[in-house]
């Protein structure tokens, strides 16, 4: 998250409760952004203002009269500044005052100051949260547009990584608004017996990847996910499937539907022509010979649907190479139809399976190719897309 939030300006407002403390760890996990804090009345009992000074690189306001640049009171100067507000914790109390349009701590002020995105966790007991109170105030400011994260568990605050991938969404460009996009990821698993399978070494980042920028860009996102040990993005609907067969039988059943099928999934070319209903054992041979047969090509398919229909998703597919990758590129988008291909040569340095980086070559059906150089998988995610946006948009 760290490039995305580069030189962004955001302000947090901590509000004055038990889980004050936590600001501590979102200001450390916004490593890259530019921070100010704004504390409620009272936040400093629960996390000192020396703290967020030291952890934020700047003065915590805490009084909505001082007078900061340009005459202006230090927090409108503030909220002039911010891009994002982001409120954690958001307490009945907090939530109450931002909804009434009060102005009478720092918070509040630079909340009624700026007209910067609102952002807000809101932390407080079940019974508070249950409130028809409170709910009503929840539900007066995201009228007013503002967004929110958790809480979990009946009023209890957002873990820090959810918080950050919020501010994150509410710091992106909602440029695909509404655009279905239908992701694959990670690899296949193809049953040999019951305790043996079949896969390659795909971990499914760069497809998750894609699948968070996508609807933290506004986009509504299908992943459908091999067997991968990764958590669900936020706001992104997620199937699990484990064979080839049963990643194809998802996405052909979804495709219609979508502007857009990115095939980021390393679906296996092969499977064992017969499957053992039990355990194979080792015997006194010394080697065993398994009889394969070829997994349908999807997207080849979805290419070969396209056409007899006249109309369908744009089509990006992806090729994992260890050599000559203009040539392989070249070929693979040649057979298989698609409109753009994301190739990478596994062998280099950060560009392997498992890596938060990649080193891509862009291929469209022009035939222009464009070299990547090693970004964050997040980063490689946001161009992938912004080339489909160019591509749905025509």
């Amino acid at each position: 998250m760290r490039a995305l939030l580069a030189g962004r300006r955001i302000v947090v407002g901590v509000g004055a409760s038990l889980d004050g403390w936590r600001v501590a760890e979102l200001i450390d996990h916004l490593a890259g952004a530019e921070v100010r804090v704004v504390v409620a009345r009272g936040a400093d009992r629960f996390v000192t203002l020396a703290t967020l000074e030291a952890l934020s690189r700047n003065t915590v306001a805490n009084d909505p009269l001082a007078v900061g640049q340009a005459g202006l009171s230090e927090t409108s100067s503030i909220g002039a500044w911010a891009e994002l507000l982001v409120v954690m914790p958001a307490t009945a109390d907090t939530l109450a005052r931002l909804a009434l349009g009060l102005a009478d701590d720092a918070l509040t002020a630079t909340a009624l100051a700026t007209r910067a995105p609102l952002l807000l966790a809101p932390s407080m007991d079940a019974a508070a949260w249950g409130h028809p109170r409170t709910q009503e105030n929840l539900a007066r400011l995201v009228a007013r547009g503002a967004r929110t994260v958790g809480p979990v568990a009946a009023g209890g605050l957002a873990p820090t990584s959810s918080i950050v991938a919020a501010c994150v969404a509410a710091l992106s460009p909602q440029d695909l608004a509404g655009m279905a996009i239908l992701v694959t990821a990670g690899p296949t698993h193809e049953a040999i017996d019951p305790v043996r399978f079949l896969g390659n070494r795909s971990s499914g980042k760069m497809g998750f990847a894609i699948a968070r920028r996508a609807a933290a860009r506004g986009a509504r996102v299908t992943l459908i996910a091999g067997p991968v040990a990764l958590a669900t993005p936020d706001a992104v609907e997620r199937i699990d499937v484990e064979s080839a067969r049963e990643m194809h039988h998802a996405v052909m059943a979804r495709e219609a539907a979508a502007a857009c099928v990115i095939k980021a999934a390393a679906v296996a070319d092969f499977r064992p022509s017969e499957v053992s209903p039990i355990k194979l054992k080792k015997g006194a041979e010394e080697g065993m010979a398994l009889l394969l047969t070829r997994n349908p090509d999807l997207l080849a398919e979805l290419a070969e649907r396209r056409r007899s229909r006249g109309a369908g998703p744009v089509l990006v597919g992806f090729a994992a190479e260890t050599g000559d990758l203009l040539r392989h590129a070249r070929e693979k988008l040649a057979r298989k139809g698609c409109d753009l291909l994301v190739a990478n040569d596994v062998t280099l340095e950060g560009a392997g399976f498992g890596f938060d980086t990649n080193r891509a070559l862009l291929l469209g059906a022009d035939g222009v190719a464009e070299s990547l150089p090693l970004m964050s998988k997040l980063q490689l995610a946001d161009t992938i897309l912004d080339r489909v946006l160019h591509l749905v948009r025509g």
